[in-house]
């Protein structure tokens, strides 16, 4: 099995980029321990989507990145494949670990890959191809909704 964890975040309807996490399997701490506290969100597991900073020196540039709370970063998200335009992949600031993200104006589904960012280009391709859907979908249907303040 590739895929160590499957976050399930929905926008928050009174934020601009606020996104709160609604289910997951298999915790995983650099995303769950991004606990909002205070605001509309206080209490609850989230994280902010943002346009990044240019980079000018940079080979690439994300199309937006993933910011918790507890750390200012967690991953810049990039877009490679207008097949797939809502597939995206990146990492999680300081592990090796590999995020592939399904995004939507309302959802962002998040698959964690532990130790897998070297090969960040191969399993995107794999997913492009659907040879990671069974896995996706069975990590999908074990999710459990998220603790936290009901709305």
């Amino acid at each position: 099995m590739l895929i160590a964890s499957y976050l399930l975040y929905a926008k928050h309807p009174e934020m601009k980029s606020g996104f709160f996490l609604v289910e997951s399997t298999n915790q995983y701490f650099p995303l769950h321990s991004q606990v909002f506290q205070a605001g509309k969100m206080a209490g609850r597991v989230g994280l902010y989507k943002s346009t990044p900073a240019v980079n000018a020196k940079a080979d690439r540039q994300p199309a937006y990145t993933l910011g918790g709370l507890a750390s200012s970063r967690i991953s810049g998200i990039f877009f490679p494949d207008i097949y797939h335009p809502t597939f995206g992949f990146g990492d999680v600031h300081g592990t090796n670990d590999l995020l592939l993200v399904e995004d939507s104006p309302t959802h962002l589904k998040t698959f964690v890959l532990k130790g897998r960012k070297a090969f960040q280009r191969d399993i995107f391709q794999l997913w492009g191809d659907g040879e990671l859907s069974d896995e996706m979908t069975a990590l999908i249907q074990e999710a459990i909704p998220a603790q936290g303040p009901k709305e």
